[in-house]
């Protein structure tokens, strides 16, 4: 198990933050940490609006607070 605070990763090398693409993440989790996925808390700008590509891994979206849509360009 790996417990992280997400106060002290803010404030280390481990945060990584964007800020003229309108979005900053959190990254609590990464590949080095060997858990099979990573895991990041990301903020998006309100009424923003971004394309991500992911290459080598999926993409699991939770939405805390707010409204927004995805669309997969693939299908």
């Amino acid at each position: 198990m790996i417990v992280r605070d997400f106060n002290e990763i803010v404030k280390s090398e481990r945060d990584r933050v964007v800020s003229d693409a309108k979005w900053s993440s959190v990254r609590m989790l990464l590949a080095e940490d060997k858990m099979g996925f990573s895991f990041h808390i990301t903020f998006l700008e309100a009424g923003s609006e971004h394309t991500f590509e992911y290459k080598n891994h999926f993409e699991s979206v939770y939405c805390m607070q707010g409204t927004g849509s995805i669309t997969d360009l693939a299908t």
